[in-house]
C-alpha cells in the first residue's frame, strides 16, 4: 500500500504499523539467524563439520520466506508465528544440540534469543494490525484494507451462526455460516460489485425484516433498528448494522477510491 495515496491519517498509521513489524519481521528474526550462527561457531571451535552449518540455513529460510512475502495485514500475527516457529524448530534447536556438547553454557542465552523472538513477535504483529486497523474510521475507506463488519440478526430458533460484511476492493460482500463438525455449515454470501452500486444512505428499520438465507433453508432476519441501504443496479439491499453511519461513509469512499483505481 503506497502511503502516497492514502490520506494522511491513514499513513501515520502505516508508519506506527510498519515500526512494529520490522521489529517482528526483520530484526527479530535476523537476531535469530545470528544466534544460530553464533552457536554453530562456538561448536566449530572445537571440532567443525560442514553439516554443522544446516541450523543456519535452517534459520535463514524462514527469515528470507518472511521477507519475500508480502501477507495482508490480517495475516501478519499468522506470518510472524509462522516466521518464529520455523527458526526455533529448523535452526535455534539444532543449532543448539550442535553447541551442546562442547559449549553448553555460552550458547543457552543465544538459544533464548529464538524464544525470545517466538514469544515477542506475535504480540508485535498484532500491534501493528491494531494500529493499522484500530479504531475504524472513514479514511480506511480510501484504502485498498479489506474491513470487516458485524452485523444484526436473529434466527427463527436457536443455532450458532455467524454472521458479517466484508468490503473489499472490488465488492462488497455480506456472507453467513453456521459452525457445524465436519461441515462447511450451509454457507451462503451475497456479493455486490462496488461498481454497481448507485447509492448509499443510512436508514433504521422498524421492525425485523429477511434478510440472507442459508443454502438449508434457514432464515437470518434483520432486526429492528440502524442499517445501511444500499441502491443497486440489480436492486436494494440491506446491512443491518448498530454503526449505520460510519458503514455509509466507508462504503461511499471505497466506491470512489476504487472508482480511481480502475
Amino acid at each position: 500500500m503506497d502511503p502516497t495515496r492514502v490520506p494522511p491519517a491513514v499513513a501515520a498509521r502505516m508508519v506506527a504499523a510498519r515500526a512494529r513489524l520490522a521489529w517482528a519481521f526483520t530484526w527479530l528474526p535476523g537476531a535469530v539467524v545470528l544466534a544460530c550462527a553464533g552457536m554453530v561457531a562456538l561448536a566449530a571451535l572445537d571440532d567443525f563439520a560442514w553439516w554443522q552449518v544446516l541450523p543456519v540455513i535452517g534459520a535463514l529460510v524462514p527469515f528470507l520466506a518472511c521477507q519475500a512475502a508480502n501477507p495482508p495485514p490480517p495475516r501478519w500475527p499468522h506470518t510472524a508465528f509462522l516466521t518464529a516457529a520455523g527458526q526455533l524448530l529448523l535452526g535455534a534447536i539444532p543449532a543448539y544440540g550442535v553447541a551442546a556438547a562442547t559449549a553448553a553454557g555460552p550458547a543457552l542465552p543465544l538459544f533464548l534469543i529464538a524464544w525470545i523472538g517466538l514469544i515477542a513477535s506475535i504480540p508485535l504483529a498484532r500491534g501493528a494490525l491494531k494500529a493499522l486497523m484500530s479504531p475504524l474510521t472513514p479514511d480506511l475507506g480510501a484504502t485498498p484494507l479489506t474491513l470487516r463488519f458485524g452485523v444484526r440478526t436473529a434466527i427463527e430458533r436457536a443455532d450458532t451462526i455467524t454472521t458479517g460484511v466484508t468490503l473489499g476492493l472490488t465488492h462488497l460482500v455480506a456472507h453467513a455460516r453456521r459452525h457445524a463438525a465436519y461441515s462447511r455449515g450451509n454457507p451462503t454470501e451475497i456479493a455486490v460489485p462496488l461498481g454497481e452500486i448507485l447509492g448509499v444512505r443510512p436508514v433504521v428499520l422498524p421492525a425485523m425484516l429477511p434478510w440472507l438465507s442459508l443454502s438449508d433453508g434457514t432464515r437470518l432476519l434483520a432486526t429492528a433498528g440502524p442499517a445501511v441501504e444500499l441502491a443497486t443496479r440489480s436492486g436494494e439491499f440491506l446491512i443491518p448494522t448498530d454503526d449505520a453511519a460510519l458503514l455509509t461513509e466507508l462504503i461511499a469512499r471505497r466506491c470512489a477510491f476504487a472508482g480511481q483505481t480502475r
